[in-house]
């Protein structure tokens, strides 16, 4: 403790906890990942911020394995380490309002900042539900950083933003389709119940050159019958659960015989062997600076022609 009072008073060090997988990997391509003194449970990129103190955990009052858990307003499935939060002393915690099921929510910062500190540190809820809104998010932790930053530290993290959003909006351009009959493609996002993505899904797809089918940009993922993804015969089909590795989705769809399931065997898509898998978690789930390697890992899929399959094997594969 006496180390971090020198160091906080004294050099005027940041102390920065990110409680969201995407904040983290912004935090680090920002230049300030030297400063984060914790994370969320579920932060694993860039790989050493796993030797950083976890200050959430999955509730031991909710059953992770319950379908249900995408219903509507379902509390938080994860808690806060209390004792840790204040031990770390953080000038800046990092959150989101996004999904409750996802990570802690913001309402769990506030209360458990009102709870340890006298101080409250600046609390960054990251919102965005576009893609739009993921590159606001950036600027705005950006901009929150830099405040409570040194000024040499202030003006690396001013500069680094500028450069990411620039390089991220170079390589979303890059993946640009001129075809005038884009496939049709249907995101699934969880499997039971079935759930077709929302939020920023939708834009990937067509920034990747396909047309998104059931939901649009800025629209939350929905349950749907599968009547109606057979009513909407999709020429693709992409399989990309929340949380869930590329490993961990084909580990899943082959326990649930996924390829046995009479309404799944009359869709188009799998008539023409066009469903593909992806890392969900790395990717497309986490509104974080790779994103748009989710559009590459579509475009790989949806413009073959075009774009060589890097990320093959190791972001996404062909299902069967």
């Amino acid at each position: 403790m006496v180390f971090l009072f020198l160091e906080r008073f004294f050099l005027g060090a940041m102390r920065i906890v990110s409680l969201l997988p995407s904040a983290t990997e912004l935090v680090y391509a920002l230049g300030a990942g030297d400063y984060l003194v914790g994370r969320s449970h579920e932060c694993d990129f860039p790989p050493e911020v796993q030797a950083k103190p976890a200050c959430t955990r999955p509730s031991k009052q909710k059953d992770l394995t319950d379908p249900d858990r995408f219903v509507e307003n379902l509390l938080s499935i994860y808690e806060i380490d209390l004792e840790l939060l204040k031990a770390l002393q953080p000038d800046v915690i990092i959150t989101q309002t996004l999904c409750a099921q996802c990570a802690v929510t913001l309402e769990q910062v506030q209360q458990a900042v009102n709870q340890v500190f006298e101080t409250q540190p600046l609390i960054l809820a990251m919102e965005g539900q576009t893609l739009e809104g993921i590159f606001e998010d950036f600027e705005k932790v950006s901009e929150g950083l830099a405040q409570r930053a040194s000024s040499s530290l202030a003006q690396k993290i001013k500069n680094n933003a500028q450069k990411l959003l620039q390089q991220l909006k170079k390589e979303m351009d890059a993946y640009s389709s001129s075809d005038g009959n884009p496939p049709k493609v249907i995101f699934i996002e969880w499997l039971d119940p079935l759930m077709v993505a929302g939020h920023w899904i939708p834009q990937l797809i067509e920034k990747a050159g396909g047309e998104p089918l059931l939901t649009k940009a800025g629209e939350k993922s929905r349950i749907f019958p599968w009547n109606k993804v057979v009513e909407a015969d999709p020429d693709v089909v992409v399989i990309a659960p929340c949380g869930y590795s590329l490993e961990q989705t084909a580990e899943t769809v082959n326990k649930i015989q996924l390829h046995q399931h009479p309404d799944f065997r009359t869709l188009r898509a799998f008539m023409s062997k066009q469903v593909y898998l992806a890392d969900g978690n790395a990717y497309f789930n986490r509104p974080g600076p790779r994103i748009v390697k989710s559009i590459g890992i579509l475009a790989e899929i949806l413009q073959p022609q075009r774009f060589k399959p890097t990320l093959l094997g190791k972001a996404w594969a062909q299902y069967f």
